[in-house]
């Protein structure tokens, strides 16, 4: 009776510790699995919030959302407007935003100073965007006459900024025979209206939008070739690295919207006045000199690293080194929805 019962607590004691075993396995290498699905449902339901500036070159995302390609793709995507694409940029450090667009200047500035955002596409690109923009009735027909004047421009940093060096110097002056005065777009074109300014290097839509409030009194002077501008999509690497899924599926739906631009552009010509409140004549011209296409190219590091360059001789930036640009570019979500698009050589 007694070996019976010692047997007995043997195997009983056996089971318990097979038992505490197993849910030890279990709790060691099974626990996190389902805790890790649940964390991917979790941010997969969770709405991406992203920061759109008031520009002509961030017209995918309204294309996207207009015609319902993000709902297409399962994506809930909340915006929030910026004035510029700058300013989305600091909402993204700031954690404020997940995702936003820039030119690849602000880009540069931002590289020398931070290293934890990448670019995982460029959405639009265009050889002649930033313009200067004067009024005749102060007595400038041509470039060389503004020489020793006042010129407004965006603030340090931005594409207009680095636009208006490129085209001091092709007509043989710098920004040492010239004053410049840097505010915010709008606050320029205000400027320009009521005549506090008679002259200023603006991006679109801000140069129509000076244009048509200067009337007959407005010359434009545009460099084709001179600047190849390129609008970029961006994130923290942290958003990036965790939602890889999520940038695949916007990347689909703005594709869809840059087919729809480049196919089909009377479709969309009053979506974008009505967006931004200018003529159809100024949405045309825009148009025009504007290529829709979610791509990642080599040109996109050399514009960076020239940009980069330029910030750190004039002291923009108090930095010695230019850093790895090769860093600052994810190209895995691009490589999944569209490989042929990624030409970037990123080691």
């Amino acid at each position: 009776m007694k070996n019976k019962m010692d047997n007995s607590g043997f195997f009983l004691r056996r089971a318990l510790l097979r038992n505490l075993v197993l849910m030890f396995l279990l709790g060691f290498f099974g626990c996190d699995r389902p805790k890790n699905e649940i964390m991917k449902e979790k941010s997969q339901a969770q709405p991406v919030i992203v920061g759109r500036a008031l520009s002509v070159n961030a017209a995918a995302w309204f294309i996207a959302e207009e015609r319902g390609y993000f709902e297409e793709e399962g994506l809930d995507i909340q915006f929030q407007l910026y004035p510029t694409g700058a300013a989305a940029l600091d909402a993204v450090l700031d954690d404020k935003i997940h995702i936003s667009g820039a030119a690849e200047t602000p880009l540069a500035f931002k590289s020398l100073e931070k290293d934890d955002f990448q670019i995982f596409a460029t959405i639009w690109t265009s050889d002649n965007d930033p313009k200067v923009i004067v009024r005749k009735s102060a007595g400038i027909v041509s470039p060389a006459q503004l020489r020793g004047r006042t010129i407004g421009s965006t603030q340090k940093g931005q594409s207009a900024h680095f636009f208006l060096h490129l085209f001091l110097l092709r007509h043989g002056f710098s920004y040492d025979q010239v004053t410049i005065v840097h505010d915010s777009p709008k606050n320029i074109v205000e400027k320009l209206h009521k005549g506090e300014l008679v002259s200023a290097v603006l991006f679109e839509p801000f140069v129509q939008m000076a244009k048509e409030k200067l009337g007959e009194d407005a010359l434009v002077f545009e460099e084709p070739g001179l600047y190849f501008k390129m609008f970029n999509l961006f994130a923290k690497k942290n958003f990036l690295s965790h939602n890889q899924q999520k940038i695949e599926k916007i990347l689909r739906a703005l594709s869809k919207a840059s087919k729809t631009l480049n196919t089909n552009p009377e479709n969309t010509v009053e979506l974008l006045q009505n967006k931004f409140s200018i003529s159809e004549r100024a949405i045309r011209s825009f148009l025009d000199n504007s290529t829709y296409d979610i791509i990642l190219t080599q040109s996109l590091l050399i514009s960076m690293q020239e940009q980069a360059l330029w910030a750190m001789k004039n002291n923009y930036i108090p930095r010695r080194e230019i850093p790895d640009f090769h860093q600052r570019i994810f190209t895995k979500a691009l490589m999944k929805v569209h490989p042929e698009k990624v030409t970037i050589n990123v080691n």
